[in-house]
């Protein structure tokens, strides 16, 4: 039981990570977009789109591919040791989600030409 809660917050770790580093490498480009006139909260659902269809992606392959090795593998129930496999996956798929959205929420028109200056 201590490895199942051990799994989920080592997934939820890598996806907060993952999901701000998506982020905070086109910093550039959304604030660019504020500073063309994009409304701050049609960014945020462009940021929640975009990573929704990446992660959302790696999730649903990492859940084929998890179904696959479970159903050949598994001499007892499959979908148990399935449904124990897909934490971590499922974990990773929330942290992204929850971190690309808040990272993208510090992001300013006014940081632009600071971000300009450091590429």
């Amino acid at each position: 039981a201590a490895y199942d809660s051990l799994d989920a917050v080592a997934g939820i770790g890598c996806g907060l990570v993952l999901g701000a580093f998506g982020v905070r490498r086109r910093r550039l480009e959304y604030a660019g977009a504020l500073h063309s006139g994009q409304s701050k909260g049609a960014q945020l659902l462009e940021i929640a789109v975009e990573t929704l269809i990446w992660s959302g992606l790696a999730c649903a392959s990492s859940a084929a591919l998890l179904g696959a090795y479970c159903v050949r593998m598994s001499i007892a129930d499959s979908m148990t040791v399935w449904l124990g496999a897909m934490r971590a996956p499922c974990a990773i798929f929330a942290g992204v989600m929850v971190s690309s959205v808040l990272v993208g929420m510090t992001i300013r028109e006014t940081q632009l030409f600071r971000f300009f200056k450091q590429r």
